[in-house]
């Protein structure tokens, strides 16, 4: 694909990257999304670039009805962290690094597939 120009580069209040191109590279950039191509990454699908290849629960901490664990993540594109807390009402919470409800199961099944079971 050619190098495009982007019209407009911000930054959101939450940190967040807006970029606009003009109309006919941004067809072009969404064809390739949506044909699961990454133009701005390595070579290789979304998917493949997103499946989960490592979990480990990386530290844990609270007493009683409240705490967590932080559970470390690796994909071929990246790293990152699942963090679970329970507050003191009992409520499980989960801060995702914005990634989707699906990313964080397969996260976990990759935590509980690699996890050497005692017991039974």
């Amino acid at each position: 694909m050619a190098r495009t120009k982007a019209t407009t580069v911000r930054t959101s209040k939450r940190g967040g990257l807006t970029i606009n191109f003009s109309e006919t590279d941004g067809k072009a950039l969404a064809k390739q999304i949506n044909e699961g191509k990454d133009p701005f990454g390595p070579s290789g699908s979304r998917k493949e670039r997103l499946e989960v290849v490592s979990a480990r629960i990386d530290r844990a901490w609270g007493e009683g009805d409240s705490g967590g664990i932080a559970i470390a993540w690796q994909t071929k594109a990246g790293f990152g962290e699942l963090v679970l807390t329970k507050d003191g009402a009992g409520q499980t919470r989960g801060f995702t690094e914005y990634m989707s409800r699906e990313f964080c199961k397969e996260v976990l099944a990759k935590l509980v597939d690699s996890m050497t079971l005692e017991g039974g």
